[in-house]
């Protein structure tokens, strides 16, 4: 399964939950799209998702984008 992401915009965590949170942890690949906003809420992704692809957005702290670029490609399943 592929979790596809976006538009977080959390100063706190991820804030996911329910059928969303379930779904990035077991998810054999993860993506996000830009905007976690804080570098908390990027690392709380990376706590929760063992295969996190993610690029950073216009609302993301300098930061977050100093850890992410602003594209990826992104293989799965073959």
């Amino acid at each position: 399964m592929i979790a596809i992401l976006s538009d977080t915009h959390s100063r706190r965590g991820h804030e996911l939950e329910g059928e969303a949170l379930t779904a990035a942890r077991e998810a054999e690949t993860v993506i996000h799209a830009g905007d976690f906003t804080t570098e908390t809420a990027l690392e709380a992704f990376q706590n929760e998702c063992d295969r996190l692809s993610a690029v950073h957005g216009n609302a993301d702290e300098p930061a977050v984008c100093e850890r992410l670029p602003t594209a990826r490609v992104v293989e799965a399943g073959g």
